[in-house]
C-alpha cells in the first residue's frame, strides 16, 4: 500500500470513528433526556397523587367537622327542648324550641345522609348508632310534647339519656379523628 492509499484509509477510518462517536454520544444524550422526562413525569404524578390525597383528606375533615357540629347542635336542641318541657312549658312556649329543634334536626339529617355514602364501614356503624340514639331521644320528646308518652318515658329520663349521649358523641368524634390520622 502506498502512502496515498494509507492516508486515504486513515482519513476514512478517522471520519467513520468520528461519526460513530458522535452517534454514540447523541444516543446517550437522547437516552439521558428520556430518563429525565420519565423521572419528571413520575415526580409530577406523585405530586398530583399527594395533592389529591390532601384534597380528599381536607374534604373528609370538613364533612366530619360538619357532622360533629350538626350532631352537637341537634343534641343541644334536644336538651333545650327537654328543659322547656321540664319547666312545664306549654305548647305555646315549646313552639320556639320545637322550631329550633326541627331546624337543627334537618341540618344534622343532611350531614348524616351525605356521610352515609362515603364513610368506611366501622365509622358508619358508629355514626348509625349515634343517629339511632339521637332519634330515639327525639321520638320520646315528641311523644311527651304531644301527651302520648309511653310508660316510663319522662323528661327526667330523657335528660339522663342526653347526658349519656354527650359521651357517645365524644367517642364518635375520637373515631372520626382517628380515621383522619390514618
Amino acid at each position: 500500500m502506498d502512502a496515498t492509499a494509507t492516508a486515504l484509509l486513515v482519513t476514512v477510518v478517522g471520519a467513520a470513528m468520528t461519526t460513530v462517536t458522535a452517534l454514540l454520544t447523541q444516543s446517550r444524550i437522547d437516552r439521558s433526556r428520556r430518563e429525565e422526562r420519565r423521572e419528571a413525569g413520575r415526580r409530577q404524578l406523585e405530586e398530583r397523587c399527594l395533592q389529591e390525597r390532601q384534597e380528599l383528606l381536607g374534604a373528609r375533615r370538613s364533612e366530619y367537622a360538619a357532622l360533629n357540629t350538626s350532631a352537637r347542635q341537634y343534641l343541644t336542641a334536644l336538651s333545650d327542648h327537654a328543659h322547656a318541657l321540664g319547666r312545664g312549658a306549654g305548647a305555646e312556649t315549646g313552639v320556639g324550641a320545637s322550631a329550633d329543634l326541627e331546624e337543627t334536626r334537618a341540618a344534622y339529617r343532611d350531614c348524616y345522609s351525605q356521610l352515609q355514602l362515603t364513610l368506611p364501614e366501622p365509622l358508619l356503624e358508629s355514626v348509625r348508632s349515634t343517629n339511632r340514639s339521637l332519634n330515639a331521644i327525639y321520638g320520646v320528646l315528641m311523644r311527651i310534647n304531644h301527651g302520648m308518652a309511653r310508660t316510663g318515658e319522662t323528661v327526667d329520663d330523657v335528660k339522663l339519656h342526653i347526658a349519656g349521649l354527650w359521651s357517645e358523641l365524644g367517642e364518635l368524634r375520637a373515631g372520626l379523628r382517628a380515621d383522619l390520622a390514618d
